[in-house]
């Protein structure tokens, strides 16, 4: 049976996050999601981020030119940082 790409948004989640949080994203978006909290080597994020169209990082997660350049379909980068980012678990955030 022949595969086709999906039609949803994707995204990567980059950082070990609440459960919560990835689940919801799930219910909306295709998600990646690195569960650790190890960062990713930059080529790891390059490929990952390759044909996604939002990604939510650690801070020390180097995003530049270079990055956005081969991942040109990223349309939103954020930080994911502290205890509980209010952009990742709000609803009315992301609706």
């Amino acid at each position: 049976m022949r595969e086709y790409p999906s039609l949803r948004n994707s995204i990567l989640i980059g950082k070990h996050t609440y459960q919560e949080a990835v689940d919801y994203l799930a219910g909306r978006v295709e998600v990646d999601y690195h569960d650790s909290d190890d960062s990713l080597s930059g080529e790891q994020l390059r490929e990952r981020l390759g044909d996604k169209q939002g990604a939510t990082c650690r801070p020390l997660h180097r995003i530049d030119a270079a990055l956005m350049d081969a991942a040109s379909s990223v349309r939103v980068v954020s930080n994911l940082a502290g205890e509980r980012p209010p952009n990742i678990v709000n609803p009315e955030v992301l609706d």
